[in-house]
């Protein structure tokens, strides 16, 4: 069981997804309780949910050609999580 797992709303995605989305969360500390200049979480997790998608794709379509990746055997958890976060900030 992952620490993440749980923690998202976001029923129609995988598990995988949910817990990158939580992890994303989590890296950025949004939540709504710690935010003091709006009501609410800034991203919701859709918003990040499509943010992973746009980074993995970013990766994939980005020369060299080294493979098609997917949420499930993505390289690196930490370039997800970064990429993802850049996504969310653009």
């Amino acid at each position: 069981m992952s620490i993440f797992e749980g923690t998202t709303t976001i029923p129609s995605a995988s598990k995988r997804m949910n817990e990158v989305v939580a992890m994303v969360r989590m890296y950025l500390r949004d939540f709504s309780h710690l935010n003091r200049l709006i009501e609410g979480e800034e991203s919701s997790d859709r918003m990040i949910a499509w943010a992973v998608l746009d980074a993995i794709d970013d990766f994939n379509t980005t020369p060299p050609f080294i493979g098609s990746y997917s949420i499930n055997n993505f390289p690196s958890l930490s370039l997800l999580r970064e990429a993802t976060t850049i996504r969310l900030l653009e």
